[in-house]
């Protein structure tokens, strides 16, 4: 099943961390229900159920070449009612946060055996370290395009991955374990100021992918003016 999400219902998502670069992992209890659904959701609108038909209804949303577009209109699905909770999970279930003896280095750059951003030290950015938000939307709705920042709760890249990722070269889908099947369009360049705070970590497998590229997560968002550069991915 797909939904929209209501305007007071992308609100609140908003103000919520994401589960991993581009997604929100949520468990919703609809009113009438006994048990809780668990959806995939995408900026902040986009509600797909995670069930047996998952994969089917990515496969169904990639077949739209407008799909950025298209899934702004108001008509374009059906509007989640009667949601009586939202519960956004980070890290989502199913991520390994059990660290290995032994960390490893795959092709591409990939690490694994490393922990998850959100079970990371924070520090304080440098003023001078670039990330990327690579992203299947030219409109990013955790990009702040009139402060020029991320929105708190925020994932991205390194620059150093990023660049490894489009060299090499990789699949960004499954390098950052993104839960679709829509082409990575886009990549929005930060340079964070020597205010703001980060974790950085490694991506985990997730949604059967495998995972293995940096995911530095700002949990507060980045500063005004940080955003200083927005390309067509891999340009």
């Amino acid at each position: 099943m797909i939904w929209r999400a209501a305007p007071e219902q992308q609100v609140y998502l908003l103000s919520q961390p994401e589960s991993g670069m581009g997604y929100q992992l949520v468990e919703i209890l609809i009113r009438g229900e006994a048990s809780r659904r668990s959806v995939v959701v995408y900026q902040a609108i986009v509600i797909v159920e995670l069930d047996e038909a998952f994969d089917m209804e990515l496969e169904f949303l990639a077949q739209r070449q407008d799909w950025d577009a298209w899934a702004m209109e108001p008509d374009a699905f059906p509007v989640l009612q009667n949601a009586v909770e939202f519960n956004v999970q980070i890290p989502p279930k199913g991520h390994t946060l059990d660290l290995v003896a032994e960390p490893t280095v795959g092709r591409c750059g990939r690490r694994y055996g490393c922990g998850g951003a959100v079970i990371a030290p924070v520090f304080k950015a440098d003023g001078e370290d670039v990330f990327v938000r690579v992203s299947a939307f030219v409109n990013d709705n955790r990009v702040d395009r009139n402060k020029g920042c991320l929105l708190p709760g925020t994932f991205t890249t390194t620059l150093q991955d990023y660049q490894r990722c489009v060299k090499c070269p990789d699949d960004p889908v499954d390098r950052y374990a993104l839960p679709n099947q829509l082409e990575i369009t886009t990549a929005f360049f930060v340079r964070p100021s020597d205010q703001d705070y980060l974790q950085k970590g490694i991506v985990q497998p997730n949604f059967g992918k495998s995972g293995g590229g940096e995911e530095p997560f700002f949990a507060q968002g980045t500063s005004q003016d940080t955003l200083i550069d927005t390309r067509p991915y891999g340009q």
